[in-house]
């Protein structure tokens, strides 16, 4: 999965928003004031995301 369609596919749940309040290397995605996803920015520009094993089965 891209960075993009994990930005999407995040995205496209009830009442997530995107933020960065870690700075611009950390993405985070929220639902209301709770954290439900982050990634490095830098991880996934170097083509080397850290997903969960499981988390990867259940998104791709």
């Amino acid at each position: 999965m891209d960075l993009e369609n994990y930005y999407n596919y995040c995205l496209s749940k009830k009442g997530v928003t995107a933020d960065f309040p870690f700075g611009v290397h950390t993405l985070v995605f929220k639902v209301g004031s709770k954290m439900v996803a982050l990634t490095s920015l830098p991880l996934w520009e170097a083509g080397t995301p850290k997903l969960p094993k499981k988390q990867q089965a259940t998104i791709g």
